[in-house]
């Protein structure tokens, strides 16, 4: 992960994307700001990220962690690759097996 990207955490889910670019502009130049959705309800999750232009910007704006920013006291940290997830089991399909149960009674009474 580039180490001009830093995780912005303890957001308002209203708080835009908009809103944050023009914040963080003041350390420097900002290339991009991502705010996730979540996969069933698409309201924005509480966090972002966003990248700087370059190492010295983000340093900066890295100074902020723990201040009182939107209106909540944020989380600011360099973001760090996601590992990757874990393969799903597959899962084992058992053929029930049926018995004739006439044929089974004619081989016990022979």
């Amino acid at each position: 992960m580039s180490d001009y990207k830093l995780y912005l955490g303890n957001l308002e889910t209203s708080t835009s994307q908009e809103e944050i670019k023009l914040y963080f502009e003041q350390f420097g130049s900002i290339i991009d700001v991502l705010i996730p959705l979540d996969r069933k309800t698409k309201v924005a999750k509480n966090y972002a990220f966003i990248t700087f232009n370059d190492e010295e910007s983000a340093k900066k704006a890295l100074k902020l962690d723990g201040e009182i920013v939107f209106g909540q006291e944020i989380s600011l940290q360099k973001a760090t690759d996601k590992p990757p997830a874990k393969p799903k089991k597959k899962r084992h399909i058992h053929k029930k097996r049926t018995v004739n149960r006439a044929n089974k009674r004619n081989k016990q009474d022979d």
